[in-house]
């Protein structure tokens, strides 16, 4: 609080105030007694006499609320002062503030001046008491306490965070989800401030090249009416919502003092946030100070430039991730490449060795029945002469009448048995020949349907050569007989082999700069050859 001068009373409201009544009533009871008539002006002059009698000039700390507040173009301000006890009006008083005093007051409070000395604020001053015969009783106020008007905004503040603590709404919406990626942004600010220019800037130029949609909701950010407009313009966002299907919302403005900055702890403005059903980032322009907005917003940055740099920071964060999985899916998808290649290639062997070895052991079979039916056949023949000929030895010691009439018979019949059993072994052997080509046939079968999957394979690995890269222009750059890997730095003087599609040529580093990609931080080396 600031310290009083050692002249500075404290009001003594009731003891002082009936003093002063007493004298006014004496001073009109002596005059009745002599019935004499007294002008205005006399009489007038007379409270004048007998205020000043009693004040003595004395200052006194009194707290009450700016009714109104004017400042002529003499510099001289005038207001109102009045006090309220449970939403009625108690005491009221009209006041002045002397060009000389407003000056050295401003000058005291710095930055929070606008904030204290306007319509609706409660203050503690310290005021001196002044009657005039035509313009009447007036307080001169002569200083005004700037720790006070400070320490009502925290209790307010105060007093706001335990409300939305207890209702539950102080983190909800912090729990929103917010997207990986967040591009389009309802932004909540005032259009001439250079936050909102600060913001846009920062982020609509950024090296990374992301491409951001911004759609403004202007607002002031400071003075009577404020919160409400700033809670106005988050409600319309979220009907707008449907239409414009924003990612979050921002709600800057740049630095400013304490006073300044009190909308911000608005509880209205607070609850409007909180019932948000998007996450809502704040980038209120002070370092020292958290706002009731920062409490209950999803995500506090303490600039609206750090608002944009967090925006940015996330987008970049994402991209690397999904560039590192996208290497990790290309890594894992060669290396499935290469080991389906093999194990096909195992494969097709494998079924060519079986094919092979069935097709010599089908064959050796075949033989095999074959040889079966040739010595079965010679059997059959040789017991057939050995009949024959028991046969050709009965004939010749028969009568030639039983020769002539049983020979041809016998050899008929013989003949057709040899000739049933000869067709008979045909056909099996026949069948088991048509059995070992189907067999040959499905052993070749899977050989025929990984053909086009190796070929496809083989098309992706063509792709992936290093001759094929060349081509399109590409070069690989070794050093010491190594492919240079983007953190290695070669020195100046250092031998480079260049390999390009259908030539080799050898450089030396005669310069090295550093150079930032977009989203790495690699360093390349410029050679010349």
């Amino acid at each position: 609080m600031m310290r009083m001068p050692l002249k500075y009373q404290q009001a003594q409201g009731s003891a002082a105030d009936g003093t002063l009544h007493s004298s006014i009533l004496r001073y009109f009871n002596a005059a009745m007694a002599e019935q004499k008539v007294y002008s205005l002006e006399q009489l007038n002059r007379s409270i004048g006499k007998a205020i000043s009698d009693r004040t003595g000039g004395a200052v006194y700390w009194i707290r009450a609320e700016i009714a109104q507040w004017n400042v002529h173009s003499s510099g001289h301000v005038y207001l109102d002062l009045a006090e309220e006890r449970n939403g009625q009006l108690v005491a009221k008083a009209q006041a002045v503030v002397w060009k000389n005093d407003y000056i050295r007051i401003v000058e005291a409070l710095g930055g929070e001046a606008a904030q204290v000395l306007r319509r609706g604020s409660e203050i503690q001053c310290a005021v001196a008491v002044s009657y005039h015969p035509v313009h009447g009783l007036k307080l001169v106020l002569r200083e005004v306490d700037l720790e006070f008007a400070l320490g009502q905004q925290e209790k307010r503040k105060q007093e706001t965070l335990v409300f939305l603590k207890e209702s539950g709404l102080l983190r909800k919406n912090a729990a929103v989800p917010m997207p990986p990626v967040v591009q389009r942004l309802a932004l909540v600010g005032a259009p001439d401030s250079a936050g909102v220019a600060d913001f846009v800037r920062h982020l609509l130029r950024n090296e990374y090249g992301y491409r951001f949609g911004i759609t403004l909701f202007p607002v002031k950010v400071q003075g009577e009416g404020a919160a409400s407009e700033i809670a106005t313009a988050l409600q319309n966002i979220e009907i707008n919502t449907v239409k414009e299907r924003f990612d979050a919302v921002v709600l800057v403005r740049g630095g400013g003092s304490r006073l300044d900055l009190d909308v911000f702890n608005d509880r209205a403005l607070a609850v409007a946030i909180a019932e948000m059903a998007l996450p809502l980032i704040t980038g209120i322009g002070h370092e020292t100070d958290r706002s009731v907005a920062d409490e209950v917003a999803h995500t506090m940055a303490k600039t609206p430039t750090a608002v944009a740099a967090f925006l940015l920071d996330r987008a970049a964060n994402f991209e690397m991730d999904q560039r590192e999985r996208m290497e990790r899916i290309r890594f894992l998808a060669v290396r499935e490449l290469k080991t389906q290649r093999g194990r096909l290639s195992v494969a097709q062997e494998g079924f060519q060795i079986r094919a092979i070895s069935s097709t010599q052991r089908r064959r050796g079979d075949l033989h095999q029945v074959g040889n079966r039916i040739a010595r079965a056949l010679r059997r059959e023949l040789a017991d057939r002469q050995s009949r024959l000929q028991v046969s050709q030895s009965r004939i010749r010691q028969s009568p030639i009448q039983l020769l002539r009439k049983e020979a041809p018979a016998v050899l008929a019949g013989q003949s057709h048995q040899l000739q049933s059993l000869s067709k008979q072994m045909l056909r099996s052997e026949s069948l088991q020949l048509e059995r070992h080509k189907r067999l040959n046939w499905l052993a070749l079968l899977p050989i025929r349907q990984a053909e086009p999957g190796l070929s496809k394979a083989e098309g992706a690995l063509r792709l992936l050569d290093p001759d094929t890269t060349l081509a399109r222009g590409y070069a690989i750059v070794r050093y010491q007989g190594k492919a240079i890997a983007p953190t290695d730095l070669p020195a100046v003087g250092a031998e480079l082999a260049i390999t390009l599609f259908a030539q080799k040529l050898t450089a030396r580093v005669e310069a090295v700069e550093a150079r930032k990609a977009p989203g790495q931080g690699e360093n390349y080396a410029a050679a010349h050859p």
